[in-house]
């Protein structure tokens, strides 16, 4: 003798789904807004250079950069930072960061000496590379 099992209403089921996926809401996701893309807000353009080095037959690398601050009204009591490297193939040989010191100008200029010496066969072989991070202060502080 067969038995059988009923199945549930498939309508009743739907509806039942549909309330559950409703009911679910987005309130425990944490936003973090003291991130920025600080690539849309404030763009960089920047020129690397060699000079000679603190030692004998070495080079330093020297940062120059512009930051362009988009909306110069905001973000004034922000920590600009500017953070270099030094690349040789998929490798990064330095990093440094930088406090950028502004006073809300919308045209920021610097230049970053970082204190290292390579090589002189490193010069034609590697890659500067540069950003910008930019982080202010919680609300409330």
């Amino acid at each position: 003798m067969k038995t059988h099992t009923k199945k549930p209403n498939s309508i009743l089921s739907k509806i039942l789904g549909f309330c559950l996926l409703i009911s679910c809401s987005d309130n425990y996701l944490v936003h973090e807004t003291r991130i920025i893309d600080s690539d849309q807000v404030m763009p960089l353009a920047f020129y690397c250079y060699a000079e000679q080095g603190q030692e004998y037959d070495t080079w330093a690398p020297v940062y120059n950069y512009r930051i362009l601050r988009v909306e110069p009204n905001e973000f004034t009591d922000a920590e600009i930072y500017f953070h270099a490297y030094i690349t040789l193939n998929d490798s990064v040989l330095y990093e440094g960061v930088h406090n950028v010191l502004h006073s809300g100008e919308k045209l920021v200029y610097g230049e970053f000496r970082p204190n290292v010496n390579f090589p002189p066969h490193y010069a034609h072989q590697v890659t500067p590379l540069a950003m910008i991070s930019v982080e202010y202060p919680r609300e409330g502080n």
